[in-house]
């Protein structure tokens, strides 16, 4: 079963229920501030985030290489996929009105920009030309779509489940397809940062989601890689708190006479 199939079962499991209980960094999304737990909060807080507008620019600095099939087919996923994130994304500010879902949706936007400007380089045709919300060439993605659409509907708690859910698939799948035959550096490059960006816009999920009193568990990419994400700032630093402390006590004795010095030795465990 593959990818968006398996994602399409864990979505309709979901939404049976109410979940109210160029090189440079991309698209950085901080959801550090998400530190109430007030739905208004979501509302107004604000997201920084970087554009990838450069990557349309920068592939052309790589050299044109021969696509092989996986190649083309991981391009038309990646860009349908991209879209289908924006369109939940879109979909769910207009309900909630949680500024997240409007930041982040203008970046899976650029996403899919950015893998626009592949195809284009490519001469291939693109499977999202005269893209319309919520449609689209995949039948595999159509239904995620419609699913994932159904859960958002549930709650705002549920939207932002589905957003984290979103971002899950996409991690795997972007791993999954650098390490099988995606071997053309512009490929890699394009792909490096989506991936990039969906590890930042998970962690924005899950700080608003904890906000709000709930965990997410991650259904595709494994705890470990999961945990390592949530930890990580997105700017090669780690979240974490660490606490030392040390004591030392020292005795020193002297004679001497008129003047002396005494010399003292310390140690402290």
């Amino acid at each position: 079963m593959n990818t968006l199939k398996k994602l399409f079962v864990v979505a309709v499991i979901l939404s049976g229920f109410s979940f109210t209980s160029c090189s440079k960094e991309t698209d950085l999304v901080d959801a550090n501030e998400l530190t109430t737990n007030t739905e208004s909060y979501l509302k107004t807080s604000d997201f920084a985030y970087n554009f990838m507008s450069q990557d349309s620019l920068c592939v052309k600095e790589f050299p044109l290489e021969d696509l092989n099939e996986f190649e083309v087919e991981a391009l038309n996923q990646m860009r349908e996929e991209e879209f289908l994130a924006r369109d939940i994304y879109l979909k769910a500010y207009e309900i909630y009105e949680y500024r997240i879902f409007d930041q982040i949706a203008k970046s899976e936007q650029q996403h899919t920009d950015a893998v626009k400007s592949l195809l284009e380089r490519y001469e291939l045709s693109d499977p999202a030309e005269n893209h319309e919300i919520g449609v689209y060439t995949s039948a595999d993605i159509q239904a995620l779509y419609d699913q994932l659409l159904s859960q958002v509907m549930l709650s705002g708690v549920d939207a932002l489940k589905a957003g984290a859910l979103i971002e899950d698939v996409d991690i795997f799948d972007l791993k999954s397809l650098l390490a099988a035959d995606v071997d053309n550096q512009d490929m890699i490059f394009v792909f490096g940062n989506l991936l990039k960006g969906s590890e930042n816009h998970m962690r924005a999920f899950v700080r608003a989601l904890t906000s709000q009193g709930e965990t997410y568990t991650p259904q595709y990419i494994s705890q470990e890689d999961f945990d390592l994400i949530i930890s990580t700032s997105g700017k090669g630093q780690r979240f974490g708190n660490g606490n030392g402390t040390g004591s030392g006590q020292g005795n020193g004795s002297g004679q001497g006479n008129g003047n002396g010095q005494g010399n003292g030795n310390g140690h402290g465990k």
